[in-house]
């Protein structure tokens, strides 16, 4: 078993994707991983850029890029990460480093106490050194105290894309449904449904101006945390529930 693996979904990352990896690729360097003792999986989401090319410029064997060439949404590529996978430890982190790699140490401090370590931006102790957009702010407000109230309590944000798994976390994939930015939260309920631990740790993000987010996303994500509800309702996250697509 590898000691951590790293997953960075991409999708037309070309002009972000290559400072992110080499960032990712120094700090194992100072950190004294070895090549056996990491890796890297870039999930390429079907990316219509040149994201692939820059990958694979920076000739690295740690670095893996998976995908088969269609844009599915970033829960797929998140469960196609953690799916190949061979670490102990598996980092989620975007593609454009709103929190830089480094951070991963404030996790792995935790890797006794919980199964799902989630980097937070809503923490006393967390430090935002770029704020998203003021609407941006208050959609997100708003979508965190329903994901609180119908699925999550005391979880103050699941959107933050920098999450520590433990590899007890891959016997739940199958049980996952959502391709889109609700994945997150989907995961991290099926996770303690089933038992497993979650710990919400304080972080430094800075925010990216090219978001890809919009708008229609946070009608998509509300969707979704009702289809969520409703999967549960159905079973389809029990234990002895076989893998099945809602049709909400």
């Amino acid at each position: 078993m590898l000691k951590i693996s790293i997953v960075v979904p991409a999708w037309n990352e070309e002009h972000r994707i290559g400072s992110t990896l080499r960032d990712i690729l120094q700090f194992l360097m100072q950190k004294g991983y070895a090549g056996q003792e990491s890796e890297i999986l870039v999930v390429d989401d079907g990316s219509t850029d040149r994201t692939r090319a820059v990958v694979d410029a920076l000739h690295d064997p740690r670095i893996q890029i998976l995908g088969d060439g269609k844009n599915h949404g970033k829960g797929w590529a998140v469960r196609t990460g953690i799916a190949e996978a061979k670490g102990e430890w598996i980092l989620v982190m975007d593609a454009d480093s709103s929190t830089r790699i480094s951070e991963v140490l404030k996790l792995l401090k935790h890797q006794r106490e919980a199964d799902a370590i989630i980097g937070s931006r809503a923490l006393a102790e967390s430090r935002i050194l770029e704020s998203q957009s003021q609407w941006k702010v208050m959609l997100g407000r708003f979508g965190n105290r329903l994901i609180q109230l119908l699925l999550l309590p005391g979880i103050k944000d699941t959107q933050c894309g920098f999450k520590l798994y433990s590899s007890a976390i891959r016997p739940i994939l199958t049980k996952l449904t959502i391709d889109g930015w609700g994945s997150d939260f989907e995961l991290l309920f099926v996770a303690k449904k089933h038992g497993l631990r979650i710990r919400e740790v304080p972080v430094q993000w800075k925010n990216d101006t090219r978001s890809k987010v919009r708008p229609s996303g946070y009608l998509k994500t509300f969707r979704d945390l009702l289809r969520v509800r409703l999967n549960d309702a159905r079973g389809i996250y029990s234990e002895h529930h076989g893998k099945k697509e809602s049709s909400f």
